[in-house]
C-alpha cells in the first residue's frame, strides 16, 4: 500500500479544517498516511511574506 505524505504544520488552520476530509480520502482509496510536521515559521523565515520582489527566487518561480 502506498502511503501518503502529509507535511503539516500546526500553525496552519487549513490543514486542521481539511484533515478530517483528508483522512478520510485516505481511508476510502486504501492508503496510509505518513506524518511530516514543519516547521512553518522557518519557511516563512526563509521565503518571507514581503514584498514580491524580495521573496525567495524558488518563490517567485513557483507562483510565476
Amino acid at each position: 500500500m502506498a502511503a501518503i505524505e502529509y507535511f503539516d504544520s500546526a500553525h496552519s488552520a487549513y490543514a486542521y479544517l481539511g484533515s478530517r476530509l483528508f483522512m478520510e480520502i485516505a481511508r476510502v482509496v486504501r492508503r496510509s498516511i505518513t506524518y511530516r510536521p514543519m516547521d512553518l515559521a522557518a519557511v516563512v523565515a526563509v521565503t518571507g511574506p514581503g514584498a514580491h520582489n524580495r521573496r525567495a527566487p524558488e518563490q517567485r518561480a513557483y507562483r510565476s
